[in-house]
């Protein structure tokens, strides 16, 4: 419905009046955006009769009190109940069929602070009793329309979702930047992407083997450690190599809880020691995070980044780098 003005109209014609009171019955008649309730406000305007005449049009207006009453809004708070503000018109204004009726022109200012009650009661207060929940299905149109690539997406959506780290969104993202810069269709900026791919893709296999390193080592010395606990042939050939401890009675080793008991005797420094250590990292690493410093991982990829952006300087750094930061290490 129409916004009431924020500020007094040039009340100097029946039209304007007229208007104003079509503004304020398409606010009323919009009955699910105030509570129900058959009191008026204290400031509301009193409507039962506004007739006036004018040089070329005749303007009538009147309201019934109780049909009012049903259709106005409830009383509105305390601090938006305003003193009408003294508004003296232009003298060019006065003499004016309008302003020379102290009585309408009192009516008319009232309705203007009425309305603005009711746009800052709407605007601050969100005094709707119900709000209509409209169920909006898609339609045919609307399904065709849907992008199913990422070559078919608008610029917005792909410079959304590359801030996510999104790799397939950060590749589109760099093609359309190759063809803004270079002046070349989709297909030679496809050709160009590839050139700039394998160069951030030459050492790789370098990057990523501290991670593949530590993943052997990690899953080989977890479950070679149960057979250095519980196999009575590996635990005597360690004890004998490098630990020379006294073994046992045969009567204490006839299971392989009673081998475990035995071995813990020199497995229980390395691994708790070892535990201890990784424990400590983790937690080193974690402070260098609140320090906004970065770890080795991220280091990598930055440094990485950092080379493919000095390697192609025709292009955006930061398409660049965002690009290399969203791709793997493998």
């Amino acid at each position: 419905f129409a916004r009431p003005s924020t500020s007094f109209p040039m009340l100097h014609s029946s039209k304007c009046v007229g208007r104003l009171l079509m503004q304020r019955n398409q606010l009323l008649n919009h009955k699910h955006y105030f509570n129900n309730s058959a009191a008026l406000s204290s400031r509301a305007v009193d409507f039962s009769v506004l007739n006036f005449n004018n040089s070329s049009e005749r303007v009538k207006f009147s309201a019934n009190h109780e049909e009012a009453a049903n259709s106005c809004p409830p009383a509105l708070p305390e601090k938006l109940h305003h003193a009408v503000p003294k508004y003296t018109p232009p003298p060019s204004l006065v003499t004016k069929p309008l302003w020379a009726n102290p009585r309408l022109r009192k009516r008319a200012i009232e309705l203007e602070v009425f309305m603005k009650n009711i746009q800052n009661s709407i605007r601050h207060k969100r005094c709707f009793s119900t709000t209509k929940e409209i169920s909006v299905t898609p339609t045919l149109e609307k399904a065709d329309s849907m992008s199913l690539s990422y070559s078919s997406m608008d610029n917005s959506s792909l410079v959304t979702l590359s801030k996510l780290d999104d790799y397939s969104a950060t590749s589109e993202v760099l093609k359309r930047h190759v063809m803004s810069i270079d002046r070349v269709s989709y297909t030679e900026a496809n050709d160009i992407f590839r050139n700039v791919r394998e160069f951030d893709c030459k050492n790789k296999s370098f990057h990523a083997l501290p991670y593949r390193l530590g993943i052997f080592v990690s899953v080989g010395a977890g479950l070679g450690s149960f057979p250095m606990c519980f196999d009575i042939d590996i635990v005597h050939w360690f004890n004998t190599a490098y630990v020379t401890a006294d073994v046992p009675e045969q009567k204490d080793l006839e299971t392989w809880l009673e081998v475990g008991s035995w071995s813990w005797n020199w497995m229980e420094p390395p691994l708790g020691q070892v535990s201890f250590l990784l424990l400590c990292l983790t937690y080193a690493r974690s402070q260098l995070q609140n320090l906004g410093k970065k770890p080795f991982t991220a280091y990598l990829r930055n440094k990485r980044a950092e080379s493919l952006a000095e390697e192609f300087p025709m292009y955006d750094r930061d398409v660049l780098m965002q690009f290399s930061l969203s791709d793997s290490l493998s």
